[in-house]
């Protein structure tokens, strides 16, 4: 008895643990107050389950880079309800159990991919909320993904995902869409995971304006899945 009440207290210890050395980093223009003048710089200094705060730049101006996500992390904005502006392609390497939060972030002029699937395990988790695109999507349309997007402004761009969420977004459709056929034009696309499971996938509460004069078939929804309840 002795010996299980000690395995369970070290168990007990090193999740404390990592919880305590999970880090809170600052990213802020110009490197100010000690932070970090780029998110990369912060990226790369982070471990697994670290927070990424950005304070906003005068202005608006965007931190115009390209972002490699390869971790378990969080990025959020420094003032409650604000944004902050990035300009750049943010592209996210899976992994068995990654997670990954995007909350209050203006991309001016970029997109949300992925290197590919991920490994078989559990689904590696993507969030993006309350975030705006400027000229962008999001396209995570691989297995192994749950993907949530939520409260997001798309002034020209669409979501694709195979398993998740989008839930209340205003997307607006002109020319950054996904073409499941070359003349579809799609706002929201569910393509088929993999694995199927008991679960739904949710889409709720969409604002959808789709509108080219060009294209032949102007879809707010397109779901390929039949693997999947919805």
């Amino acid at each position: 008895m002795k010996i299980k009440n000690l395995l369970i207290a070290g168990s007990l210890l090193l999740i404390t643990t990592a919880k305590m050395n999970a880090a809170d980093l600052c990213v802020a223009e110009n490197g100010t107050g000690g932070c970090y003048s780029t998110i990369t710089d912060a990226i790369n200094a982070a471990t697994n389950g670290d927070r990424i705060i950005i304070n906003p730049k005068a202005g608006g101006a965007p931190y115009a880079e390209n972002l490699s996500v390869t971790k378990t992390l969080q990025f959020l904005c420094n003032v409650e309800g604000g944004q902050y502006a990035v300009s750049g392609n943010i592209v996210i390497t899976p992994a068995i159990g990654r997670t990954i939060t995007f909350i209050g972030m203006n991309n001016l002029a970029g997109n949300v991919t992925a290197t590919g699937s991920s490994p078989v395990g559990a689904r590696c988790k993507v969030s993006i909320m309350n975030c705006n695109f400027a000229n962008g999507f999001i396209n995570l349309d691989w297995d192994y993904f749950d993907v949530s997007v939520v409260s997001c402004v798309f002034n020209d761009g669409c979501i694709q995902f195979r398993y998740g969420k989008a839930i209340g977004n205003d997307i607006t459709t002109i020319n950054n869409y996904y073409a499941p056929v070359s003349y579809f034009r799609t706002s929201i696309y569910v393509g088929t995971d993999v694995v199927p499971t008991n679960d739904s996938i949710w889409i709720v509460g969409n604002k959808i304006m789709n509108n080219n004069p060009s294209s032949y078939f102007n879809n707010g929804i397109f779901a390929s899945s039949t693997s999947q309840f919805y």
